[in-house]
């Protein structure tokens, strides 16, 4: 039997393979943040959303969880390339009665991350330490010094530091876009496109069940012999049983009061389970950064950071990977199939999630031949929450080659 941290194996196999994941890709799998919000007809809602995956750098462990953000790290990367090829101008050196360029490049990497907004400066990874409230107009003040001064020493990384603060207005330009949450007013963000994405989603809508009876949904999962989780302490909740840094895969409601048995689900030696897994709709979508952004930078026989600078190519570097594809499902179809009637209507009554996907807070218990129950298997089918919201599977990445 499967344990939970095969489950996940096995489920990020059958993803990798899929989405054609291959070489030096990695692929985070999402457990709980879903990004439904792909499905918002609110653009600026949807928007969020892409925002999210395509600035969000995961932490390489294979689960999905971004740990720094690639515009804010982008632009301190810019600075630091600056700071190395831009020394203070010989004329101003040479001239004692000129007055030193005001610049201060530590200055300027505190003001962009305490200056920008929460939602694009989101958690940096240690670039650098957090500065008195500062505001907008300081961070204005010391980009122009900056980007005057040495126009001429470095023109590219300046028009590509220009670009940057034109990404970061709240007004519009070509390279943001307007974003919304559930509880904000509309601002904006740099832009990021999700390829094809508008395009597809339409069209998995129109496509019921009767477009796929000649051609079944293709299974992820397929009879894998289960073992369910053990019961929990009661302080840490029904969701919290992990396994490294995925839940457990199938999530149980253990607090469910019509349930008080539900402790000898633990106990499932005499039970066979097995479980199915599969999609109406799948696809794998380019994660594409507007023209704020360029990765030639990143050529470290062209671009040299100086030695001062922050970690941002390691593994757990603030840019160790860049987000390529968004891996997205629509319309999962979800059994268990159970050798104990009794354990299968517990079940029925007390699954809450299978992997990623929430369930309907009812399912389908489905009786073996003999309608009785004393012999043969029975199946629960789930449907998801809501079968017309889409769901991230995960985010593939690429290693950045310094």
């Amino acid at each position: 039997m499967q344990s939970d941290s095969s489950i996940w194996q096995l489920y990020r196999q059958a993803l990798s393979n899929w989405a054609h994941v291959t070489g030096s890709d990695v692929l985070s799998v999402a457990a709980i943040d879903t990004f439904s919000d792909l499905g918002s007809s609110d653009t600026g809602l949807c928007n969020w959303s892409i925002y999210q995956l395509g600035n969000g750098i995961p932490s390489p462990t294979g689960s999905y969880a971004p740990h720094s953000g690639l515009f804010s790290s982008y632009w301190i990367y810019l600075s630091y390339l600056l700071q190395n090829v831009a020394p203070v101008p010989v004329h101003l050196q040479e001239n004692a009665s000129a007055p030193p360029p005001q610049v201060n490049f530590e200055r300027y990497r505190q003001l962009l991350l305490t200056t920008l907004p929460p939602q694009t400066a989101i958690a940096q990874n240690g670039l650098c330490p957090a500065s008195s409230t500062p505001s907008t107009a300081d961070l204005a003040a010391v980009h122009q010094s900056m980007t005057s001064t040495f126009i001429n020493r470095a023109p590219q990384i300046i028009k590509a530091l220009n670009q940057c603060w034109l990404a970061s207005l709240q007004e519009p330009t070509a390279l943001n876009m307007v974003v919304s949450t559930a509880d904000a007013t509309a601002s904006r963000c740099p832009g990021f496109t999700l390829e094809q994405w508008a395009q597809t989603l339409p069209s998995w809508r129109g496509s019921g069940l009767s477009a796929l009876r000649s051609n079944a949904p293709t299974a992820l999962l397929n009879a894998v012999d289960i073992v369910l989780p053990s019961v929990p302490d009661s302080t840490l909740g029904a969701q919290l049983l992990t396994t490294a840094d995925l839940p457990s895969f199938i999530g149980l409601n253990l607090a469910n009061p019509m349930h008080t048995a539900m402790c000898s689900l633990a106990n499932l030696s005499n039970t066979s389970v097995t479980m199915s897994l599969s999609l109406e709709q799948f696809g794998s979508f380019a994660l594409s950064p507007a023209a704020w952004f360029d990765a030639d930078f990143f050529d470290g026989s062209r671009y040299i950071a100086p030695p001062n600078a922050a970690d941002f190519f390691s593994e757990n570097g603030a840019i160790g990977l860049l987000p390529s594809h968004a891996v997205i499902g629509f319309r999962p179809h979800l059994t268990l199939r159970v050798s104990n009637l009794a354990k299968a209507q517990d079940l029925a009554n007390s699954v809450t999630r299978i992997g990623p996907f929430n369930l309907q807070a009812t399912a389908t218990v489905q009786l073996p031949a003999d309608a009785g129950g004393s012999s043969g298997e029975v199946d629960i089918h789930f449907d998801a929450q809501d079968s017309n919201l889409p769901v991230l599977l995960g985010v593939i990445s690429r290693q950045v080659l310094h």
